[in-house]
């Protein structure tokens, strides 16, 4: 096995002048390191992506919204390359920050965070959020809590948020148009979660944590292949793996 490998000597890439991406990433085929294997991984993703008959989950962890990938994900699911969405709820309640009007901005990881806490501004890591868009997160998710049914799923909560976002280039919107669903078995910890919470406090809501997983389960099993695109790690890698 060890000797097979001497028959393959590393190809040294050559970038060129108005060489495209996808020729820059194809030069990189006979090089090692990460090198190599973001080519070796793009090849397995074109194969997923282009197979009709493989079911294609997506695992979002990190601060992927509010960096600036909403766009990329919401494209993702409209072009069909995704047919399940597993995410953290913080990066649904930044999606849904942004379909409100509000917006992130670019910071710096240097900031003095105290003199941050006292303007009311929030960081991550270097991006900068008003605290006063959490009032308006809190303004657009309170009306629709109240026309949620008694009983449902974290997806079908979601799912119901989605079909209220008034912003094509939602991820929650995009996942409802498509009819894609999007798990996110730890939303209690988000915003998302603790406006709910606060409903409850006075009204009745009813969202069944372990519903989600018979629908993941039995996709799962109708699936004649699968793939996976994970960013980040945590809550939805484990959850789809």
């Amino acid at each position: 096995m060890i000797m097979e490998r001497l028959d393959r000597p590393i190809r040294h890439a050559k970038i060129t002048r108005d060489m495209t991406v996808s020729q820059l990433v194809s030069s990189l085929s006979g090089a090692a390191f990460g090198a190599g294997r973001l080519c070796e991984a793009v090849d397995i993703y074109r194969d997923m992506v282009s197979d009709r008959e493989c079911t294609k989950f997506f695992g979002l962890a990190g601060a992927m919204v509010p960096a600036g990938m909403r766009q990329i994900v919401s494209d993702m699911i409209r072009d069909e390359e995704i047919n399940i969405l597993v995410s953290t709820g913080a990066n649904l309640v930044h999606d849904i920050i942004e379909s409100i009007g509000l917006h992130h901005y670019k910071g710096t990881d240097t900031a003095d965070d105290v003199e941050l806490k006292h303007s009311s501004i929030n960081r991550i890591y270097d991006v900068f959020l008003p605290e006063e868009h959490f009032a308006g997160l809190e303004e657009k998710l309170q009306p629709i809590f109240r026309e949620l049914p008694d009983k449902l799923s974290i997806s079908e909560f979601l799912s119901h948020i989605g079909g209220k976002v008034d912003d094509d280039n939602s991820i929650l919107k995009s996942a409802y148009d498509m009819g894609i669903p999007v798990y996110c078995p730890a939303i209690q910890d988000s915003i998302i979660g603790l406006q709910a919470w606060l409903y409850r406090q006075t009204n009745p809501l009813n969202v069944d944590v372990f519903a989600d997983m018979k629908g993941l389960i039995d996709r799962c099993y109708e699936a004649k292949r699968s793939g996976v695109f994970i960013v980040g790690g945590g809550v939805p890698k484990n959850f789809i793996l």
